[in-house]
């Protein structure tokens, strides 16, 4: 018995959306009828029967009319077609109503007055063509949805390719650098090749685990761009200060993936190109007061204009910006300037509380 009143409860969501509609429609219809029909027939039970003949058969019309319109594939963009099929249909059908019904109601009831004629003629005409108006309607406006939605899981899928492509983007060789460091102490400084080697096996286990994943921890991010500062570090030895810090509190914050080294790479690249000796590079992660982030990486050295540049890449810092435009659009700051005392530069990031726009995963 429980299996069949769960049955029950379950039929109007396992209906398809048309019969749902039809059967709703049809019933709500055939209850507001009957006041109307009350002033016709002399009593509510007359009334009633008269409705449970006719709104059924209302029901079979329009259910008939759904296999028609289907088969010759009807919609709203062709009004020349709808006007040929739909209002000859909607007539007859409504002609074969007034017929029948008609004949069922002097059958019922012999000595109630005469309906008009013609003037439920067209009443019944009338709301056979409501009810195919609401029908192509429904029909397109699904049809569009569905369309639209299509479109936006394909849109999805390409900017989860572009993210990802952009992600891979990544300076090819901070790898080389790496090993040709490893080659050069593994004899005489076995401890710095021992460290670098650790550096890069923190980097990589972070690129390996997270390699499918769109989005990571700022905890996560920081700790792998640690290992990388800390292979740089090796590699300049003390040329090189580095500083890094991240509140604790804001290490679950969700971020884009290796987001912060194309920042890093920009920050060694122009502090080798224009900084004295000892170069420094700084990174520190707080929490912003709406919940977000702040990110600033900054490094000695002096700021360089645009146009001075030649053909020096900024570090990769235009393919973060076009990730940061797919994950957050229009909702993050990316601010690129000198310090105010004029020996050094920084890139100060803001990202915002919520996560990421998802990209497909």
């Amino acid at each position: 018995m429980s299996a069949v009143l769960q049955w029950v409860r379950t039929l109007p969501v396992r209906l398809p959306l048309f019969w749902q509609v039809q059967i709703a429609g049809w019933t709500c219809f055939a209850v507001l009828s009957v006041p109307l029909k009350l002033n016709v027939f002399d009593t509510l039970s007359a009334a009633i029967v008269i409705t449970v003949f006719r709104e059924p058969l209302g029901f079979l019309m329009t259910s008939g009319f759904r296999v028609v319109f289907r088969r010759l594939n009807l919609h709203l963009g062709q009004p020349a077609r709808l006007l040929v099929w739909v209002l000859p249909m909607c007539f007859l059908a409504a002609l074969i109503d007034l017929l029948l019904g008609a004949a069922f109601a002097r059958y019922l009831a012999p000595a109630a007055p005469i309906i008009d004629p013609e003037g439920l003629l067209y009443f019944r005409t009338l709301l056979y063509c409501v009810w195919s108006f609401l029908y192509f309607w429904i029909k397109d406006n699904r049809a569009a949805r569905a369309n639209l939605l299509k479109l936006a899981q394909a849109e999805s899928a390409a900017r989860e390719a572009e993210v990802f492509m952009l992600r891979a983007q990544v300076s090819p060789h901070f790898l080389f650098n790496a090993f040709n460091t490893v080659l050069a102490n593994i004899s005489n400084r076995p401890a710095t090749a021992s460290s670098v080697v650790h550096g890069l096996s923190g980097y990589f286990r972070y690129s390996l685990n997270n390699q499918r994943s769109a989005l990571v921890t700022i905890g996560e991010e920081f700790d792998a761009m640690a290992s990388y500062l800390l292979v740089e570090k090796e590699r300049f030895r003390d040329s090189l200060v580095i500083h890094s810090s991240i509140d604790p509190d804001i290490r679950s914050i969700r971020v884009p993936g290796v987001f912060l080294q194309p920042i890093l790479e920009n920050a060694l690249q122009f502090s080798m190109k224009t900084s004295a000796l000892p170069r420094r590079v700084a990174m520190e992660v707080l929490g912003a007061e709406n919940g977000g982030l702040s990110i600033e990486v900054s490094n000695s050295g002096r700021w360089v204009e645009p146009q001075e540049m030649d053909h020096v890449d900024d570090g990769g810092l235009a393919v973060l910006r076009r990730r940061l435009d797919l994950l957050y659009p229009g909702d993050y700051r990316f601010k690129v300037g000198p310090n105010l005392t004029g020996d050094g530069v920084s890139v100060r990031l803001e990202l915002p509380a919520r996560d990421a726009v998802e990209v497909g995963l």
